[in-house]
């Protein structure tokens, strides 16, 4: 893994995938449990008739294959993979693909950081961002694809 760290504590990675690598690295597991897929937890918002309400409002192709991208990645995905992924140009493009998820999520009653979080990293002299989806939406979503639910 390349990283520096400059004298006033910044740390620069190489490439995208070495400051997610780091970042998983530096939150390390001590006193976490890893979560299982299961039921849902008692303080999520997510409830299967709020999952299938917040899918049926999906209507763009570029929203439901972001969704599709961060369930696939349990570790997140970085803004130039997702736009790679749905050949969109800029992240402008890919904003209004996640403004779309966000109003379609208040719709339902859920704020979109119950669906998925964002993280801005440092990886040499550029900015990255990470999308990764909230453990909550990720196992309502696995549920309901493996039919475990409904």
């Amino acid at each position: 893994m390349g990283y520096r760290v400059t004298k006033d504590g910044e740390i620069i990675c190489d490439t995208p995938e070495e400051a997610i690598a780091l970042a998983h690295a530096i939150g390390g597991t001590e006193g976490r449990q890893e979560r299982k897929p299961g039921p849902v937890d008692a303080t999520s918002r997510w409830t299967e008739p709020r999952y299938k309400d917040f899918m049926a409002s999906i209507r763009g192709r570029h929203q439901t294959s972001f969704l599709d991208l961060l369930l696939d990645a349990p570790h997140g995905q970085t803004d130039e993979k997702i736009r790679q992924a749905l050949h969109l140009k800029s992240n402008n493009a890919l904003a209004g693909v996640t403004a779309g998820i966000s109003k379609n999520a208040r719709k339902v009653g859920i704020d979109v950081s119950q669906v998925y979080t964002k993280e801005r990293l440092m990886v040499g002299n550029e900015r990255i961002s990470e999308y990764k989806l909230t453990d909550a939406f990720r196992s309502i979503a696995q549920q309901m694809k493996k039919g475990k639910l409904g």
